[in-house]
């Protein structure tokens, strides 16, 4: 017998292969963050614990703001790539130097793939803490 391939099978194929994604769903990522007050800069350290079934990472980066939600799209956030193209599944983003002192900045990373962007978990700094520790 016969097997014929269907142009439809074919194209899902395709699909698939050149999309580089197998679950097609955003990038899990998990942070933690150091605030340093004589720099004025936080370091955050980042795991990428579920890839979403995408292989290659179109940009990694970071985002922070006086809004409570950082994202792409907030005018009261700074969003800043650390790279592109790439297949690394940890990363670090240090933030330029906060540019207000006594304000609270939200800050949060992402990573964007084929599927989507996928976000970690939201951290907060306030520039007048000395300590150099993180406030949840």
């Amino acid at each position: 017998m016969k097997t014929k391939i269907t142009p439809l099978f074919l194209l899902f194929s395709l699909l698939v292969l050149f999309m580089g994604c197998a679950k097609f769903e955003p990038a899990q990522l998990k942070m933690t963050a150091t605030y340093n007050p004589e720099e004025r800069t936080v370091t955050c350290d980042v795991t990428i614990i579920d890839d979403g079934g995408c292989s290659n990472f179109t940009e990694q980066g970071g985002i922070f703001s006086l809004s409570e939600v950082p994202s792409h799209l907030d005018q009261y956030s700074v969003v800043e790539v650390v790279e592109k193209n790439t297949k690394n599944t940890t990363f670090r983003y240090k933030t330029s130097k906060l540019p207000l002192e006594n304000t609270t900045y939200y800050i949060r990373t992402y990573v964007k793939t084929n599927a989507g962007t996928g976000y970690s978990n939201i951290v907060t700094f306030d520039t007048t803490v000395e300590d150099g520790e993180e406030t949840e």
